[in-house]
């Protein structure tokens, strides 16, 4: 996985709002802007993703989501819509050793670690 830094120009969350901001300070010290932290009552995060897609700003943009949940970045997989969609799926939080193994054989599926998470986004 290349540099995100080079990609991301407006990056968002779909998260925990509360948590959100506070986690990324802390865990990889990251500052990431509030107002860009879609949190629950937001919507399911597949519509969001459509959402923000379809905002005029992001055309021609590369898009990532980073999910902690196999089962989300499947949904998203089946919506032929969010295709331009980079899926990342993180090894910590609810992940198990098992849908590891699952996603390692998903094509659009990139696995990724916390400390290359942190470095990815700095």
């Amino acid at each position: 996985m290349d540099s995100l830094e080079t990609y991301i120009r407006r990056p968002y969350m779909a998260v925990k709002s509360r948590f959100a901001e506070a986690l990324l300070k802390e865990l990889a010290g990251i500052d990431f802007p509030s107002e860009r932290i879609y949190g629950l009552g937001t919507g399911p995060k597949v519509k969001v993703l459509q959402q923000l897609q379809q905002m005029p700003q992001h055309q021609g943009l590369r898009f990532h989501f980073v999910e902690d949940r196999l089962a989300t970045l499947k949904n998203v997989i089946k919506e032929p819509a969010l295709d331009k969609w980079n899926l990342y799926l993180v090894t910590w939080g609810y992940i198990t050793q098992k849908e590891m193994e699952e996603a390692e054989g998903i094509s659009r599926i990139q696995l990724v670690d916390l400390p290359d998470f942190s470095k990815k986004f700095k």
